[in-house]
């Protein structure tokens, strides 16, 4: 008899590898808009999404995800 919590979360985990290959590509595409928004008319900035600290932190942490799914930094 299989365990009903361990088929959802392979069920679960399967859901998330198929769809990974498109949340890199999205990933990809809002850290290119972050990174052209170097101004307030433009990118995030001209939404007030970010302060200063938030824009390092996050761009920071947008990095090393995309590194991590290409098989980079850990």
């Amino acid at each position: 008899m299989s365990n009903p919590h361990t088929r959802g979360s392979q069920e679960a985990n399967a859901r998330l590898i198929a769809a990974a290959p498109d949340l890199l590509e999205i990933v990809r595409e809002l850290s290119q808009w972050y990174s052209e928004g170097t101004d307030e008319r433009s990118g995030p900035f001209a939404y007030g999404l970010f302060g200063d600290e938030e824009d390092t932190t996050w761009a920071e942490r947008v990095r090393n995800a995309i590194a991590k799914a290409e098989g980079g930094a850990e």
